[in-house]
């Protein structure tokens, strides 16, 4: 039972009874307490006024002291903006106002669970020691409070073990553990400690340790942040400076390349454009370009279209030749301009921001073109001539050679050999005047396409077919290496398509004749179906146009394309090979001549392949309007020895 001991309404200390039966004190005994509690304040209370006022006098001047040194603390860890230089600045003076044997600071990890002690007085091997912090179910929920938790008995405390795991030379007899708080996260530990007789702790030493601990954790906070502005700061000063550099070049480059280049926004107006663009414009700063609309300052026909062509299909690329009304003739390719998402917000869609067109006056690569074209179709014109002679000669001869002199001589004499070497030898030239033959044909028909001399008659053509035509005509080929040409076609066949039959005859037969003569062993296998795009994601091409499409594959396991020959594959006079030491395989127009008629029908074509796996060359066509099918097609078809 506790009473107060007052006197004249004024407490002056408490009297407390004890005992060991429960409920043992009742009214009557709390009355006579009282009593005597007052009785025994009056007694006392002349004494301890006198003890009182010196008491009073003796704590007003400790706490006077240690709110100087408190003041002190504070000015000389605001003074300093190390990390690292504030903990020990903090550990050193507590030490020192404790009068107590050691003190350091565990920081805590990431992981909350190790600590590691960066900062203690005196010097001992613990500096930069890692240990695994225990559990403390006790301490830890005070600690994280603001609170300070003392160990008076810490021999056998599991931190002090280890502690002392860690420096076996000292035994930690006391510890006071105060919290580093810092915006109410525990970020470390101040650990006191008594190493040679156990310690206790007053409330006082205490509310003074936490009070300096929080300041010094408010410090290492503001340090840290001050830190980490600085770097961002130097970061960001790297950053810009790196911005500077790399849009310094770019202007450079804008500068300074041949090509001509203009960005339009969404509208047509021009956001930017180099001084190559401005001399095409025939204007002398290109900046006075800036806003303008790209069709009043530049009225070319077909650019405009190029333009909103490239807007409407993002991602890729739209090439034209234009011709200035001065004869001139650019190259001009426009792709729509892509801002990424931020990177703070990556579920955003990219942004179409414009188109940037690209112009490259090729006026002179297309006369000298011209002029290459022109004369290999007047050579190829005069070639025709005295080769039909070399033709009809050497048929002559071949003739007369087998009805006129062959019957005189004798079959195993020396002039039969002649004979026989002679005979050898024209089919030799004869051989050699047809595949030049060949080639001045697709010389002419390559001439003829590009110059736009061919005239094309388009109807509707059973692409079914064609293919059937194109496989038997390259059977006798097949035949001859004994490979097998397996077709593979929808059972209702393929759509129409807007075409010329002869002309797609001609493709179809160049890539099965080139499958053919560079496969070896296996199979030639032809496989057609209808597409619909958008919706079928699986071509290797720039986007189409959306619509009902053909598409045809020639397959072969043939030897293949390296991958650095596909780009010049449909290049004229393109061979597979080194043509120096291997002998052609064909004329090198095939896949050009290919090219040109199936782009001339709106089509695309391409080629995958593979060393060693073979090649397979496609070639993709518009549906005809009127979806009507071709008769009724084999499945499988086959054209074997």
């Amino acid at each position: 039972m506790v009473v107060p001991m007052a006197i004249g309404g004024r407490v002056v200390g408490i009297l407390s009874v004890e005992s060991d039966r429960h409920h043992a004190f009742d009214e009557q005994d709390a009355r006579l307490l009282t009593i005597l509690g007052n009785h025994a304040a009056a007694t006392i209370v002349a004494a301890r006024t006198v003890h009182e006022s010196q008491a009073n006098a003796m704590a007003l001047e400790q706490r006077a002291n240690n709110l100087v040194l408190i003041n002190r603390i504070s000015t000389a860890l605001s003074s300093s903006l190390d990390a690292y230089e504030i903990l020990n600045m903090t550990v050193q003076h507590l030490v020192g106002l404790l009068d107590i044997d050691y003190g350091n600071v565990l920081a805590l990890e990431q992981d909350g669970r190790h600590v590691q002690v960066i900062a203690e007085h005196p010097v001992r091997p613990l500096t930069d020691t890692r240990l695994l912090l225990p559990p403390l179910p006790s301490a830890r929920p005070v600690l994280e409070l603001g609170i300070p938790y003392p160990i008076e008995a810490a021999m056998e405390h599991p931190l002090s073990m280890a502690l002392q795991q860690a420096a076996p030379e000292v035994t930690f007899r006391s510890l006071l553990l105060v919290s580093l708080l810092a915006r109410r996260e525990l970020i470390g530990i101040l650990l006191l400690a008594s190493f040679d007789r156990p310690r206790s702790f007053s409330e006082e030493e205490m509310e003074i340790c936490q009070t300096v601990a929080s300041q010094a954790a408010v410090a290492v906070a503001n340090a840290r942040l001050l830190q980490d502005v600085q770097q961002q700061r130097h970061a960001l000063t790297r950053r810009s400076e790196e911005l500077t550099e790399a849009t310094g070049k770019l202007d450079a480059i804008l500068k300074n390349i041949a090509d001509g280049l203009v960005v339009t926004d969404q509208v047509g107006c021009i956001i930017l454009s180099n001084p190559a663009f401005g001399e095409m414009a025939d204007v002398s700063s290109p900046r006075s370009l800036d806003g303008r609309l790209l069709a009043e300052v530049f009225p070319v026909a077909g650019l405009s279209p190029l333009v909103s062509r490239a807007l409407e299909t993002p991602g890729r690329l739209s090439t034209e030749n234009l011709e200035l009304p001065d004869g001139r003739v650019l190259k001009t390719s426009s792709t729509a301009l892509r801002i990424p998402p931020p990177i703070l917000e990556p579920q955003k869609e990219e942004r179409i921001a414009g188109v940037v067109t690209v112009l490259r006056d090729i006026t002179h690569e297309v006369e000298v073109d011209r002029m290459k074209t022109d004369f290999i179709s007047a050579v190829s014109h005069e070639l025709r001539s005295p080769l039909t002679s070399i033709l009809g000669f050497t048929n002559l001869i071949q003739r007369d050679l087998r009805r006129r002199i062959y019957p005189h001589i004798t079959a195993d004499g020396e002039v039969h050999q002649i004979a026989d070497r002679i005979l050898a030898n024209l089919s030799i030239i004869e051989e050699q005047g047809q595949r030049l033959t060949r080639l001045i044909n697709d010389v002419l028909d390559l001439a003829k396409i590009e110059s736009g001399q061919i005239e094309w008659p388009m109807e509707d053509t059973n692409l079914t077919e064609v293919v059937h035509n194109a496989v038997s005509a390259a059977s006798g080929l097949a035949k001859d290496k004994r490979l097998p040409i397996h077709v593979h076609l929808p059972p209702n066949g393929l759509p129409l398509v807007r075409g010329h039959r002869d002309r797609l005859i001609q493709v179809i037969t160049n890539l099965l004749s080139n499958s053919i003569r560079f496969t070896e062993q296996g199979q030639i296998a032809v496989t057609g179906e209808q597409l619909h795009v958008p919706g079928e994601e699986a071509l290797p091409l720039n986007s189409l146009p959306p619509g009902d499409w053909v598409i045809l594959r020639i397959t072969d396991t043939g030897i293949g394309i390296p991958a650095e020959e596909l780009p010049h594959l449909f290049e004229k006079f393109t061979q597979i090979g080194d043509t120096l030491t291997e002998k052609p395989a064909g004329t090198g127009l095939g896949l050009a001549i290919s090219r040109e008629i199936i782009e001339h029908h709106g089509g695309r074509i391409w080629v995958e392949s593979e060393p060693g796996y073979g090649s397979t060359f496609s070639f993709i066509l518009p549906a005809a309007p009127l979806q009507r099918t071709g008769p009724q097609a084999e499945n499988q078809h086959a054209v074997e020895e």
